[in-house]
């Protein structure tokens, strides 16, 4: 199963992480892949985007508001 990561600290938060949470499962669900996909909030990835966000992009699986 393949997991996306979606920050959810404070900042994320309000940088709308929450709303694009809820989106992501709604195309989840839309395109049938439950069983492939799995959203997941996580705390503040402040470590992560402080290397780069090009370094969250890279990998495809983070999203982060940096």
């Amino acid at each position: 199963m393949r997991e996306i990561l979606v920050c959810g600290g404070t900042g994320c938060t309000s940088s709308n992480s929450k709303e694009i949470i809820e989106k992501l499962n709604e195309v989840i669900k839309k395109e049938n892949i439950e069983n492939e996909v799995k959203v997941i909030r996580t705390g503040c990835f402040r470590v992560m985007c402080k290397r780069s966000c090009s370094n969250c992009k890279a990998r495809k699986h983070f999203l982060c508001s940096c």
